[in-house]
């Protein structure tokens, strides 16, 4: 890409936000931190992986937590707090990247050109997604989309203090189950090259 932009993707489990992030990063040439984003911050920072992948992108236990003034006991809060740092960074060095969750949205939406996109869809379709993904039956396709979801929306509103799931926190709000998961990468690969005009 000639010019900068910023892209933060939000989602449902099983939409397919992550597929879609993924598509997007290919296509515009840049990098895409999701899952693995605990990966790249441990080793720019010295920590051990094993030690603080099952806190990412998690809501943090009320009981085994202690908060004193700004600083909190949690792993979670500390997990996350090392994310934000490395992708502020990135910002700051005038990276392009395609963020996938991890409050995303909120970290870029001063920055020009950003596009934050939030990915939901139909529960039928999410969960068929979740059954092929997963190898489990409907039941536990339902209860992980429940629990997935539950978690996502508990995180992002501890860290942004606005609602996981609401359109005014968007630029684009996209129903995966209606145009597919490369229709809608492509929808938001074409806002994206629009945003970049409008900010010339």
């Amino acid at each position: 890409m000639k010019k900068r932009v910023l892209v933060s993707i939000s989602r449902e489990f099983g939409s397919g936000g992550h597929d879609i992030g993924k598509i997007v990063g290919r296509k515009l040439g840049i990098p895409v931190y999701d899952a693995d984003l605990l990966k790249k911050v441990c080793e720019e920072y010295g920590y051990e992986y094993s030690d603080w992948k099952a806190f990412e992108e998690t809501p943090r236990s009320l009981f085994l937590t202690r908060t004193f003034g700004e600083f909190s006991s949690a792993p979670q809060d500390h997990v996350a707090e090392m994310e934000f740092r490395y992708i502020e960074e990135k910002i700051n060095e005038g990276n392009s990247f395609v963020i996938v969750g991890r409050c995303g949205s909120k970290m870029i939406k001063d920055h020009n050109p950003c596009v934050r996109a939030f990915v939901w869809a139909d529960e039928n379709f999410k969960i068929n997604r979740i059954m092929r993904r997963h190898n489990v039956d409907n039941e536990e396709a339902f209860q992980m989309m429940k629990k997935k979801d539950r978690g996502r929306r508990m995180y992002t509103e501890r860290f942004t203090k606005g609602k996981w799931d609401d359109p005014k926190h968007y630029d684009l709000y996209m129903n995966s189950s209606k145009l597919g998961i490369e229709a809608t990468a492509e929808l938001l690969i074409r806002y994206i090259e629009l945003e970049q005009v409008s900010t010339v």
